[in-house]
């Protein structure tokens, strides 16, 4: 459902920093679902993917700032942390990564 209703708008003139008159005030939210996950946004939402919890993960997770929690998505076809991830053409692509050893793999959700 995530990806579904995913349209993907230019970012040129939205990004905008604080005023240099005013601070930037920080919250603590929800902990991540994992150690050592990797994060970007995707249809307006934080999404995480892998980490580590007694053993690498291959979840996904979605952050719900609504109830401040993460809700679980399901799972990439392999377990890692520490990957990289990035955005392209309104797909999320996870990269690389460590379990155990480095690894190359490529994934798009």
């Amino acid at each position: 459902e995530l990806l579904q209703s995913c349209q993907t708008q230019p970012l040129a003139g939205k990004l905008r920093t604080a005023p240099a008159n005013k601070s930037t005030i920080w919250r603590q939210v929800a902990d991540a679902p994992h150690y050592l996950s990797s994060c970007a946004t995707l249809c307006g939402q934080l999404v995480a993917v892998g980490g580590y919890e007694a053993g690498h993960t291959s979840a996904i997770s979605v952050y719900n700032e609504t109830t401040d929690s993460w809700e679980a998505m399901g799972n990439m076809p392999t377990a890692r942390c520490w990957a990289l991830v990035a955005i392209l053409n309104g797909k999320m692509m996870v990269v690389g990564g460590w379990v155990g050893g480095w690894v190359r793999g490529s994934w798009v959700l």
